[in-house]
């Protein structure tokens, strides 16, 4: 119940991002940057998959922008990668 609350506190304070102030989704940035920017932690959660591997995620916020940082498998088990978190756009080229 903690997590399930955790994730909506975090979805709901996204909800008032203002999209331009994002990178574009495909571009990400290094969570120590962001830090030292004076964004703030608003959320952590993980999910299981079905092999057992587990996958953590980071939500950053500061402002209007806000990131979602995904644990990256490099050179350490806690590095994260953050990628701007922006308004869902539908895809037309199909």
């Amino acid at each position: 119940m903690k997590r399930l609350f955790i994730c909506l506190a975090a979805f709901v304070s996204i909800l008032s991002i203002n999209s331009s102030s994002a990178l574009a989704a495909d571009q990400f940035t290094q969570i120590s940057a962001l830090l030292k920017q004076g964004f703030e932690i608003r959320a952590a959660y993980s999910e299981v998959h079905g092999s057992g591997f587990i996958v953590k995620y980071i939500i950053l916020q500061k402002g209007p922008s806000a990131y979602q940082c995904t644990m990256d498998h490099g050179k350490y088990d806690n590095g994260y990668k953050c990628y701007g978190i922006v308004d869902w756009e539908e895809n037309t080229a199909y």
